[in-house]
């Protein structure tokens, strides 16, 4: 079971450290004046729009990398015990199949 945490913990971490890396990757264009059009987003949900037109390649790296950071920390550091029971029962029927299967005990 540590296991499984520690690994959760490695992919949020990493997800979070990617997310950085975005935002630092946006603002480091800004910053040396790349300001070509990059090109048009146009994000639609229900009765509601997002229009973005002729942004900087720097606002898409950083509007990524917000995204990314916010659904890290949205999602939290939680592990439900359906995934837990999930992960016990493959693991005990590989336990199981390696046991049978050694010819040992046959």
């Amino acid at each position: 079971m540590v296991e499984l945490y520690v690994t959760l913990l490695a992919y949020k971490l990493s997800a979070l450290v990617s997310g950085v890396l975005l935002c630092l990757m946006g603002y480091s264009l800004f910053v040396k004046g790349i300001w070509g059009d990059a090109g048009d987003l146009d994000v639609r949900f229900k009765d509601k729009s997002v229009v973005l037109r002729s942004a900087a390649p720097g606002t898409f790296f950083t509007l990524l990398g917000a995204i990314v950071i916010l659904a890290t920390v949205w999602q939290g550091l939680s592990l439900s015990s359906d995934q837990f029971d999930a992960q016990a029962q493959t693991t005990n029927s590989n336990a199981t199949q390696n046991f049978t299967g050694t010819g040992i005990f046959r």
